[in-house]
């Protein structure tokens, strides 16, 4: 039996996209929520979610909602087929909007067609323009500017985060193009529908995408399943063949770009308005939490759920019922932890600086140095921690700090060495399952690359003594 379809950003590029989609749908799985990543989705799994539909009924409404995408709230606004928000949304233009799309070749940083529509004296106007090479790209932008002054307090509209970097990166390679001043206006007042959209107003779609919500609001486009990727595929065959049709198509495709984005911002005006808009401060939950005497639909779920709360009085309540009464010990469920052996070294003060020479000094102070080593016993091997306390001195004269204490280098012993070179040698085991035994056994943070710095050390490596008088 094949495995289920998983959904990700690469399907887009396959044959088999509507395929896996379809079969997608048929098991409502949580694949086709476009924002959820692959470490969420397994998350969910471990608590049992695995439909849209399971997801959408673990959403509740919070205060300080708004500021991170919600996956459950999006499972519900495509559970009950209805637009939510969450808190109000601030969306106005008192300027002339003008939505603008771009398309380009992100591969070679290069623009190709530049879309913008607004309205002049109750008419639609669209403009479009096209660049034949990547040195026909400056024309283009020039074009658009001097249609863009022609427009009064003109503010740049658009959907998603491409048109901006597409207004950065005009600005810094055609400096000259036009006005300074116009394309930082312009840059500073435009308008990213997205980011309105984005973590505040839930379309009942699987993604946030152009083509979702524009479609979910009655928009169409003339060609049927049309996407960017398809658009850079006109482009490529544009370039080989010149084919009139083909620019057309990309024109075309780039103009109905901006009367989507026009719908969807007119759709943002609107919310207040449509009574098909929900606002999350106004849910109820579908199980409100009462008190009282449950009707359990099975006999044998009164007896579950009366034994459910058997641990928790067994670990959290104690009543006391007479003087010999103790609570339960929770030794079971206490993590060990290995005790810090404290060892404070005395040697003899130095006479003199190992820097300047001098004899001018004084005690500043301990240093203290941690060693992780292995402890080997009768009845086994622990782990052993050993903090040691070394006397620091300080020169009055240059002012350096030093100590006389030699001890392993780094912060590991011989004996962990040793049993790391055991591991490698003669058990021949891999340097990763040396690791992992060093982190379950004795819980010590390891990894391959400290088993094979350490292995590779010499067990009887030791620093030299500091040179002192």
């Amino acid at each position: 039996m094949a495995p289920a379809p998983i959904l990700n950003k690469h399907c887009a590029e396959c044959q088999f996209a509507r395929r896996c989609g379809r079969i997608a749908k048929g098991t409502d799985d949580l694949s086709l929520l476009s924002k959820m990543t692959k470490k969420e989705r397994q998350r969910f799994h471990e608590r049992g979610i695995f439909t849209v539909t399971q997801l959408s009924y673990i959403f509740r409404h919070r205060r300080r909602a708004g500021k991170k995408h919600d996956h459950a709230l999006n499972a519900l606004a495509i559970r009950k087929n209805q637009v939510h928000i969450i808190g109000k949304v601030n969306w106005t233009v008192s300027s002339t909007p003008v939505y603008i799309d771009v398309e380009g070749d992100p591969d070679r940083r290069f623009y190709c067609c530049v879309g913008i529509e607004f309205k002049a004296a109750g008419a639609r106007i669209q403009r479009s323009f096209w660049a034949d090479d990547p040195s026909d790209e400056e024309r283009m932008w020039t074009g658009c500017l001097a249609a863009l002054s022609t427009v009064e307090n003109a503010t740049l509209v658009h959907y998603g985060s491409f048109e901006t970097t597409f207004l950065r990166e005009m600005k810094k390679r055609y400096p000259a193009a036009g006005s300074t001043a116009m394309v930082g206006r312009l840059m500073e007042t435009s308008i990213n529908l997205l980011a309105i959209l984005y973590a505040q107003v839930y379309f009942p779609t699987y993604s946030s995408s152009l083509k979702d919500v524009a479609q979910f609001l009655g928009f169409s486009w003339s060609e049927p399943a049309v996407s960017g990727l398809m658009a850079l595929r006109w482009r490529r065959e544009w370039e080989s063949s010149h084919d009139p049709a083909l620019k057309q198509r990309l024109v075309t495709y780039n103009a109905e770009d901006c009367i989507a984005a026009e719908i969807v911002a007119q759709a943002l005006t609107s919310l207040s308005a449509n009574p098909n808009v929900v606002d999350t401060a106004s849910l109820k939950r579908d199980y409100p939490r009462r008190f009282g005497k449950i009707d359990f639909a099975l006999p044998k779920f009164e007896q579950i759920n009366a034994a459910a709360r058997w641990d928790h009085q067994r670990e959290k309540v104690y009543v006391r019922t007479s003087k010999r009464s103790r609570p339960r010990p929770r030794d079971a469920v206490r993590k060990i932890k290995c005790a810090v052996r404290t060892i404070e070294v005395f040697e003899k003060r130095p006479t003199c600086c190992p820097g300047c020479r001098s004899t001018l000094i004084k005690i500043f102070g301990h240093e203290a140095r941690v060693i992780y080593d292995l402890k080997i016993t009768r009845s086994g091997i622990k782990k052993w921690i050993v903090r040691y306390l070394v006397p620091r001195y300080i020169c009055r004269r240059c002012g350096k700090t030093f100590h006389k204490f030699t001890s392993e280098p780094g912060k590991y012993g011989l004996t962990i060495r040793a049993y790391i070179a055991y591991q490698v040698v003669e058990l021949q085991l891999s340097q990763m399952a040396v690791a992992r035994s060093l982190a379950q056994i004795f819980n010590i943070p390891a990894s391959g690359e400290m088993v094979n710095r350490l292995r590779s050390m010499r067990p009887g490596a030791t620093k030299g003594p500091m040179k002192v008088c």
